[in-house]
């Protein structure tokens, strides 16, 4: 053995436990360094992680999944308030329509149902709003169409103006024509 073959004094001049140091394993160099020790060459090989790597990087995955469940949450929300907003136009453009062409008078309600072949869940309402505007025989028609929800959510509602010929006014043109056709 190397170790067997030198003396008390070089032992104690190498480092511990007669362990060799740098310099005399590679006589080339000149400059003197720390003994080596068994022990450095393995720290040196080991590759895997140590237990704060491995919990920071846990951490990093969960705080990502809960932005990323925040996210999806919010995404689905906004979709399902998007629906629901695209259900109450097309809800009360229909109202509106039956109101232009007179399948319905034209007169105010307030928080009528539709009928069950239009909303057979019964999830909406609509109000009917009539107000005159300064131009002779015009009305201004305001349907309003909101959600019936129960609970602390806040009602989706949307609402259409139109202007409509008021049915209680006949114009100048009208009646000019009616008296035309009443006499021969």
């Amino acid at each position: 053995m190397i170790a067997a073959s030198r003396t008390r004094s070089d032992r104690l001049a190498s480092g511990c436990h007669g362990c060799v140091s740098r310099a005399e394993l590679t006589p080339h160099r000149t400059r003197l360094t720390q003994p080596w020790h068994p022990s450095q060459n393995a720290r040196r090989r080991r590759r895997g992680f140590s237990l704060l790597e491995v919990v920071l990087a846990l951490a990093i995955l969960v705080a990502a999944i809960a932005v990323l469940g925040e996210l999806v949450r919010l995404g689905l929300d906004n979709a399902a308030a998007a629906r629901d907003l695209t259900q109450a136009q097309l809800l009360c453009e229909s109202k509106l329509a039956e109101l232009t062409s007179g399948v319905i008078e034209p007169q105010s309600i307030s928080n009528a149902a539709f009928a069950a072949e239009i909303d057979p869940e019964r999830e909406w309402t609509y109000s009917i709003a009539l107000s005159p505007l300064d131009l002779q025989g015009l009305i201004s028609a305001t349907v309003t169409v909101t959600e019936n929800v129960s609970g602390e959510r806040q009602p989706r509602q949307f609402s259409l103006v139109r202007w409509l010929r008021d049915p209680g006014v006949e114009l100048p043109s009208e009646a000019a024509a009616a008296q035309t056709e009443a006499s021969p």
